[in-house]
């Protein structure tokens, strides 16, 4: 219940305070969403605005039914502000005819016509509109957008006209009467898809739906749509067990893990300060994890990793040889944000080498023998050499696997 004034009998209150507004209360409360009142013997008096975040007598606030004690979210000042701005841009704002007889500010496409707005039908079939009306089209046959007049109506159709332009209307019928095949689009999409996916294969790219789903998310939407999923759509066009891409992927990331587990013993018995998977946002707005940010180091340690006082943010990076870097892009992403970063290997290197200023590597051998517990060393040594069997040994089995049949 709102109150009807502030000047409210103050007999029976035993406590009333004065805000620095000026209005008597004796209750604040917050709502569930945050917001703040203020009551006097049970009516509201004051609320706070949500925009500018001051607390104004209900005076200071227009009246609105829909909302909480039916008083608008923000106070009169704000909305004379928003109000104020809203008009001085459509003021500004130059008319859609003047915006049109200038080409410098009109958007023109490649094959010519001028448009405002880009739309697509439910089923992923894109059109441009100008005044809100359809100007252009996309072909499925040629795959290329077409003025409106140069393709078909059609009634049935969600906005009005054919999926294929004249031309390749007439192309399609003539295929038809010499009996031919006429591919449809489901088809010509296929091809593209397939195109697509053996790219990836042949440069050597992740194939697991769950990393695709995130990074190539078009793709992975075109092969719900033509295949009925990723799975579906690997096994048909490349011809490969989706579970063996799986498989190799999740071992992978095993060794990986392993690895990361043995470094981080490692590290923890020379005493040395650290994050593990530090995440922090780049500046394309990618999340980077490295395996660990060093923050402090014995000097033993320091010496052997070629670290200085310059060296303030240190990223060190485990991998199980050289081929696992070189199909990374680490240097890449990680360069940019530390002083130096450090590549330690399990194998395929024996001595530290310096591969730039702020880039190094070093076997991870190198790193447990400054270890002084004896019975810790060899046991972390023992670790290494039994990952690097197993991961060996997997390799092994895998090009068996692949290798022809005698």
């Amino acid at each position: 219940m709102l109150a009807p004034s502030l000047n409210l009998t103050m007999e029976g209150l035993t406590m009333i305070r004065t805000h620095e507004k000026g209005f008597k209360y004796d209750v604040e409360t917050m709502t569930k969403r945050g917001r703040v009142y203020f009551e006097l013997a049970g009516d509201i008096v004051a609320l706070a605005c949500t925009k500018c975040k001051k607390v104004e007598a209900i005076e200071g606030f227009n009246k609105d039914k829909n909302l909480f004690a039916g008083i608008s979210n923000i106070c009169r000042e704000c909305k004379k502000a928003k109000s104020a701005k809203h008009w001085k841009e459509r003021k500004n704002r130059q008319p859609f005819q003047e915006v049109l007889e200038s080409y410098e500010t009109a958007q023109a496409h490649e094959v010519g016509f001028i448009w405002d707005t880009l739309k697509q039908t439910n089923k992923r079939r894109q059109y441009y509109t100008l005044k809100s009306e359809i100007i252009a089209v996309h072909c499925s046959g040629c795959d290329s957008f077409k003025i409106v007049t140069d393709v078909g109506k059609q009634k049935e159709s969600p906005i009005g006209v054919k999926n294929y332009c004249k031309q390749c209307q007439s192309k399609r019928e003539k295929a038809k009467r010499a009996g031919e095949h006429v591919p449809v689009v489901a088809e010509l999409r296929k091809k593209e898809i397939k195109k697509e996916l053996e790219c990836m294969r042949d440069a050597g790219e992740e194939l697991t739906s769950k990393y695709n789903q995130t990074h190539n998310s078009a793709l992975y939407g075109k092969t719900l749509n033509y295949f009925g999923g990723w799975r579906e759509a690997i096994e048909q066009c490349l011809e490969i067990d989706y579970d063996t891409i799986r498989k190799d992927f999740e071992s992978g990331q095993y060794y990986g893990r392993k690895l990361e587990e043995i470094v981080e013993e490692v590290l923890t018995s020379l005493g040395c300060n650290f994050k593990t998977q530090d995440s922090f946002v780049g500046e394309n707005g990618e999340v980077l994890v490295p395996d660990f940010n060093l923050t402090g180091a014995p000097h033993k340690v320091a010496k052997e990793l070629e670290l200085t006082n310059k060296h303030v943010r240190v990223f060190i990076d485990s991998k199980l040889g050289k081929h696992t870097n070189e199909k990374s892009s680490s240097e890449e992403k990680y360069l940019p944000y530390c002083d130096k970063l450090i590549f330690v290997y399990a194998r395929g290197i024996d001595y530290p080498e310096q591969l730039s200023e702020k880039v190094s590597r070093l076997p991870l051998t190198d790193l447990i023998i400054l270890i002084e517990d004896k019975e810790q060393r060899q046991k972390l040594s023992d670790e290494l050499i039994g990952l690097i069997w197993d991961a060996d040994m997997k390799h092994l089995e895998e090009e068996a696997d692949l290798a022809p049949a005698q």
